[in-house]
C-alpha cells in the first residue's frame, strides 16, 4: 500500500509486528544491542495472546541439525537466568525429555544425533538401552529398543516468557503497544517504509519485522508459512500415582505426553490435519480471517475421540494410561507456523527492501525464542550471526526457489 493515509506517528527505526514470544524477544535483544535505536513492538491483542499462549511449552536440546542444537543451547542459557534478565519467573521445569524408540534403526539414528548434541555442549544427554529404560523409567512397560534422555530439557510458561521479554524491552526504551492491529505495509520510494494500523494511522519505520507467526502471509504472501492446527489434551488429577516429574516422553517421534501442573498429564500428536510438504505450503489458499480456536469438531471428529486415540497410541509403551483409565479434562488448540522444511525464517524478504521476516518456527518458537531474538538483532544491525550457520539455515531465498536449506532437521514432532 502506498499514497495518502491518516495521521502519522513519530517515525521509528524498527517496527516489530507481533507481540508473541519471538517478537518480544527480538525487541528486547535489539534494544539491548543498540539502545540508540527507536523500536516499536506492535501487538494486535495483548502480549503473548496468540500461538505463544497456546503452545505445549516444552523445550529441548535433542535435535539432529547443528544449528537447532546450538539454538537450543543458547536459548537455555538465557532461560536459566530469565528472572534476573526480565524480572519475571518463566516457570522453568527441567523434568527431562525421553525419546522412546521401538525400531533399532531409528534408535541408531538417534544415537548419532546424541554425539552431535554432546559435541555442541549438551553434556547430560545420553543413549539408553531397553533394559536401562525399564530400570530408570518403570512406567515404560511396552517393548522399546532404547531411548535418548536429557534431564535438563523440560517445559516452561510461554505467556510469562513473552510478557517478561516485552517488559524488559519496555525498560530498554521500546515502545510496546497493545491493541495495535497492523492492516497493511506502507511503501514509499520502492521500499517498505512502515505499517498502516487498523485505526488508519501510519507508523513510519526504516525497517519492519514480521514476527507474525502462522499469519505472516497476510502481510507477506510470498513467504511459504502455513497455519497448521494442533490440539493439546489435559487429564484430570492423576490420583493413582505421582506424575509430578513425569518427563516429556515421545514415542517413535510421534505422540507425546508430559507432566502438567504436577498432578495431571498433558499430551498431543500431529497426525491431523496433514501438514503441507515442500512447495505445497506456498500453494495453499488464502488464510482465514481469524484463527479458529474451537475444539469441535476436532479435525472432522469429536475432539475426545482423537484425544483418546493418542492415548491408545501412547499406551502401547505406557500401559497405566489404560489401567488407570486416564481421561480428558480439557482440550485446547493453537497453530504451528509451518515452513516446507520445519525451520524458522529469519531474513530480509527479496525485492522488498525494508522488510524482514522472523516467523515459521514450526513448533520450536518457544524453545528457541531467545536465540531467534538475538539473530533478528544481528540481522537488523548487519552483524555476523551469533550462532554458527544460522544465517544460511534460516534464510528465505532457498524456500522461494524451491531449494533445500543447509543442515536439515529430521527430528520433528
Amino acid at each position: 500500500m502506498s499514497g495518502a493515509h491518516g495521521a502519522r506517528r513519530e517515525p521509528v527505526d524498527v517496527a516489530i509486528v507481533g507481540g508473541g514470544v519471538i517478537g518480544a524477544a527480538s525487541a528486547y535483544h535489539l534494544a539491548l544491542a543498540a539502545p540508540h535505536l527507536r523500536v516499536a513492538l506492535l501487538e494486535q491483542d495483548h502480549v503473548g495472546s496468540g500461538s505463544t499462549a497456546r503452545s505445549f511449552a516444552a523445550y529441548r536440546k535433542q535435535f539432529r541439525s547443528r544449528v537447532h542444537v546450538l539454538s537450543s543451547v543458547v536459548s537455555q542459557r538465557e532461560l536459566e537466568r530469565f528472572e534476573a534478565l526480565a524480572g519475571a519467573d518463566v516457570g522453568l521445569r527441567q523434568i527431562g525429555y525421553l525419546f522412546l524408540y521401538r525400531d533399532e534403526d531409528a534408535l541408531a539414528q538417534a544415537a548419532g544425533a546424541v554425539a552431535l548434541q554432546r559435541d555442541c555442549g549438551v553434556d547430560d544427554v545420553e543413549v539408553l538401552t531397553g533394559a536401562e529404560v525399564a530400570r530408570r523409567f518403570p512406567f515404560v512397560d511396552g517393548g522399546v529398543r532404547g531411548a535418548t534422555w536429557c534431564p535438563s530439557d523440560g517445559y516452561l510458561d510461554p505467556w510469562g516468557m513473552a510478557v517478561g521479554y516485552a517488559e524488559a524491552a519496555r525498560r530498554q526504551g521500546v515502545d510496546v503497544r497493545v491493541g495495535a492491529r497492523v492492516a497493511d505495509l506502507v511503501h514509499e520510494g520502492g521500499r517498505v517504509a512502515g505499517v498502516l494500523l487498523a485505526d488508519g494511522t501510519v507508523q513510519p519505520a526504516a525497517q519492519v519485522v514480521l514476527a507474525t507467526g502462522a499469519w505472516t502471509r497476510r502481510l507477506a504472501p510470498v513467504v511459504p508459512i502455513t497455519p497448521v492446527k494442533r490440539y493439546v489434551y489435559t487429564s484430570p488429577r492423576i490420583r493413582g500415582r505421582d506424575v509430578s516429574a513425569f518427563p516429556m516422553t515421545v514415542l517413535d517421534l510421534g505422540p507425546y505426553v508430559r507432566s502438567e501442573a504436577r498432578e495431571s498429564l498433558a499430551w498431543g500428536f500431529d497426525e491431523r490435519p496433514t501438514e503441507p510438504t515442500g512447495a505445497e505450503a506456498a500453494a495453499r489458499p488464502g488464510l482465514p480471517d481469524e484463527p479458529d480456536y474451537a475444539v469441535e469438531p476436532g479435525f472432522g471428529r469429536d475432539h475426545d475421540e482423537y484425544g483418546y486415540e493418542i492415548l491408545l497410541r501412547l499406551s502401547e509403551a505406557i500401559g497405566f494410561f489404560l489401567e488407570e483409565e486416564v481421561g480428558i479434562a480439557d482440550a485446547a488448540c493453537g497453530y504451528y507456523e509451518v515452513t516446507p522444511d520445519h525451520r524458522v525464517v529469519i531474513d530480509h524478504v527479496p525485492d522488498r527492501p525494508g522488510l524482514v521476516v522472523a516467523a515459521g518456527a514450526s513448533g520450536h518458537g518457544i524453545m528457541h525464542a531467545p536465540a531467534y531474538g538475538m539473530l533478528v538483532a544481528d540481522l537488523l544491525l548487519d552483524r555476523p550471526a551469533r550462532i554458527e550457520g544460522a544465517r544460511e539455515a534460516y534464510a528465505l531465498g532457498p524456500l522461494l526457489r524451491g531449494e533445500a536449506r543447509p543442515d536439515p532437521e529430521t527430528m520433528i514432532i
